[in-house]
């Protein structure tokens, strides 16, 4: 009967530590839990999920290693000869009375709080909801009703965990359990509420910013200073992500300063929110500094010529280079001063390699020296059409290093140092046509109907600048007269006009009945190889007449200047 009755003693004192340690395991789950539905971050959750298996693990082990050690105590007890029931009565015999008392008034204190935690947390959950609903409806949130639902309901889930908490850290308190276990539960009490603030306050960013986003252009205009927000929107992400990675870096230093064994890393947190606020900064201050020399040099841009035009829009891009890299150099000196190194001989150190380079790599220096003469020199423009060694089209961008041409669907990239001959078509380009008529043709009639071909192509094609004009018979061809026009047409299309005037020229010829020879019409009956002997025979021809020609005349000159002497 003495051993059936120690034998259940065990039992029951081992189950009372597996149920405080269930009970425990079951918090810290739950709480991991919402903490994982509360983050969008996939990584984040990994990690949560690895923590909460650590957790298990450690109060398995844990659980383990006591059970033993009161199996093994017990044991001793029964090899001693005590009885377990006798001992056990008189060690709770032993404990003061006043331990007791409080101990039952810390239990009902602990059972109050819980009970009226649980009655409130409805009302809770209704006033959250309530005002999820508000400010859904409120005219000047323009956020999605997910993003707003999503923030409410993440607010309503952690402050009544929050709540559960704190009344079980108070619960320890009531009870009189060791300090640690008090003082260890508020340093996670307060790590939790570090934490779901900080997801909080990311969840809010996205409404503030989406929210602040819209009314700005809902109520900018060209007369106020919001018009400018259109050429910034597109900073709006890189808004979002600076302010999240603030959010987490000082979520992250309050947490460390939580934690005594990793306290001094929390010093590390304020440098990189200030690295980050620099970078932001200067990514700011260039784009407002693109968009100032924009609208300096192009500002009153229907006031402009096309030569201005050009020129400043040749330069606009040299602006924006030298405003890019002074922004970067201030933002890495910044940032060397945050990390407490003295800038000066890192960029004395800079100034020597660069020239270094600079000495080795001759032909970037010649590009730079060349692109810069261009500049002020004025060669070429942005948009002006030119013909740089052999390769035709639009100039893009005129660049320090490089100078851009597009011409139909190829980019060209030209180092400035080896650009040679520079054909500029910056005003017009001339389509040339040859017109070939019959000797017995009436040339007044040949030239009005081409300056009538002329004023129509004008009229009719936008990149004719002036109507085709004739200049005149080129060149008496043996069967054939040859006439030439020049279309002045804008740069680049020169090809395409010589080819549509021709067209026109032929159907214009055609109606007026005017005749274009050819070849075939006297020798239809000969194949094109017997006629393509032939002049050449005639050609040969001619040529030993010429020289027999020349001849005869230096004989000649000859004998006179005999005769002279």
């Amino acid at each position: 009967m003495l051993a059936v009755q120690n034998f259940l003693l065990i039992v029951a004192e081992i189950g009372l530590l597996l149920v405080i340690f269930g009970v425990i395991n079951w918090l810290a789950g739950e709480i991991l839990k919402q903490l994982t539905k509360a983050v969008s971050s996939k990584k984040i959750r990994i990690t949560i999920q690895n923590i909460e298996k650590n957790i298990q693990t450690v109060l398995t082990l844990s659980a383990g290693l006591l059970g033993i050690l009161i199996l093994g105590f017990n044991s001793w007890l029964i090899y001693q000869g005590e009885n377990l029931l006798e001992y056990t009565k008189s060690f709770i015999n032993s404990i003061p009375k006043e331990f007791w008392e409080n101990l039952g008034m810390g239990v009902g204190r602990s059972l109050f709080l819980l009970l009226l935690v649980a009655i409130t947390q409805p009302y809770i959950q209704r006033l959250i909801d309530n005002l999820s609903d508000r400010t859904k409806k409120f005219q000047y949130i323009t956020a999605n009703d997910e993003s707003i639902e999503s923030f409410f309901n993440f607010l309503s889930l952690n402050l009544i965990n929050i709540i559960w908490l704190l009344s079980l850290t108070l619960c320890t308190q009531f009870i009189q359990l060791p300090e640690v276990i008090p003082q260890y539960m508020y340093i996670a009490l307060r790590i939790y509420i570090i934490i779901a603030v900080g997801i909080l306050l990311v969840k809010a960013n996205i409404i503030i910013i989406d929210t602040l986003d819209a009314l700005s252009e809902k109520y900018s205009s060209p007369n106020k200073l919001l018009r400018l927000y259109d050429s910034l929107r597109h900073l709006i992400p890189l808004s979002k992500r600076c302010l999240e990675y603030v959010i987490y870096l000082s979520m992250a230093s309050l947490v460390f300063q939580q934690l005594e064994f990793i306290a001094y890393l929390a010093t590390i947190g304020p440098k990189v929110i200030q690295i980050v606020g620099i970078f932001y900064t200067s990514r700011v201050i260039e784009e407002i500094g693109k968009l100032l020399a924009r609208k300096f040099l192009l500002g009153d841009d229907k006031e402009l010529d096309e030569i201005d035009r050009k020129r400043r829009e040749t330069l606009l891009p040299l602006f924006e280079s030298t405003l890019k890299y002074l922004t970067y150099v201030g933002a890495i000196i910044a940032i060397l001063n945050v990390l407490n190194i003295d800038s000066t001989p890192v960029l004395a150190s800079a100034g020597i390699l660069g020239l270094g380079i600079s000495m080795g790599a001759q032909s970037i220096v010649e590009d730079l020296v060349a692109g810069l003469f261009n500049l002020f020199e004025g060669y070429y423009l942005v948009g002006d059409f030119v013909e740089i060694d052999d390769i035709k089209g639009y100039v893009t961008a005129i660049e320090l290093k490089t100078t851009r041409i597009r011409f139909e669907d190829k980019d060209y990239i030209i180092r400035n140092g080896e650009i040679g001959s520079i054909v500029n078509y910056s005003r017009y380009s001339e389509a040339v046509v040859t017109v070939n008529v019959a000797y017995n043709a009436n040339l007044e009639q040949v030239y009005k109907v081409i300056e009538a071909v002329g004023e129509k192509l004008k009229q009719n094609n936008e990149d004719v600048l002036e109507a085709t004009e004739v200049n005149g018979v080129e060149k008496f061809d043996r069967y054939q007269l040859v006439i030439q026009t020049t279309t002045q047409v804008k740069p680049g299309t020169n090809e395409d006009i010589e080819m549509y005037l021709r067209k026109m020229i032929v159907d214009a010829f055609e109606e007026a009945g005017i005749e274009i020879p050819h070849r075939g019409d006297r020798k239809s009956k000969k194949s094109l190889e017997d006629q393509d002997l032939e002049d050449k025979e005639e050609e040969e021809e001619e040529d030993e007449e010429d020289e027999e020609d020349e001849e005869e005349k230096e004989d000649q000159e000859d004998e006179e200047d005999e005769e002279d002497e």
